[in-house]
């Protein structure tokens, strides 16, 4: 420490603050502390006494803030980083959430799909069964009289039958 009383350091700061009978109990010392001990100066101690004080207060102040500041620039940095994520979460979760549902549904068509299809094989092959039995019957010279074949007569003839009276 220089003679004159002038802290130019954050260690003389310490040792005058307690050469001076201020108990520093706690590192850091947090803000509350400083200000008691301007406020006790400012009452009580002649203006020499009070600059060294303030001093001694500004130097351990500034160490507060440069231990302090890093950790307020990761947490902000930290929260904005997060926020943005968040954001993007959320955007992905409701893509796969839409991929999801939209996977389901083409599966359900697929299922669909694959039914119809063996249900048309299943009709193809009767009807290539049917196809095949009708092929191999003998025609018959005269077919027997069915509804089908007069309702087929009274639409190919020409002019309609008489009505009985």
């Amino acid at each position: 420490m220089v003679d004159s009383g002038l802290i130019r350091s954050l260690p003389e700061a310490c040792k005058w603050l307690k050469s001076n009978s201020w108990v520093l109990a706690t590192k850091p010392y947090d803000h509350s502390k400083l200000i008691s001990i301007l406020a006790t100066a400012a009452l009580h101690s002649k203006p020499s006494k009070l600059k060294s004080t303030a001093l001694a207060v500004a130097f351990l102040l500034k160490a507060n803030v440069i231990d302090q500041v890093p950790n307020v620039l990761v947490e902000a940095i930290a929260s904005k980083a997060l926020g943005r994520l968040s954001r993007l979460v959320k955007k992905l979760g409701s893509t796969a959430e839409f991929l999801t549902a939209n996977n389901a549904q083409r599966a359900e068509s697929a299922l669909a799909l694959k039914s119809t299809s063996e249900t048309l094989a299943r009709v193809s092959s009767s009807l290539d069964t049917m196809a095949s039995k009708l092929a191999n019957t003998p025609q018959q010279p005269s077919l027997p009289i069915t509804w089908a074949s007069i309702a087929k007569a009274l639409m190919t003839s020409p002019t309609p039958p008489a009505q009985a009276v």
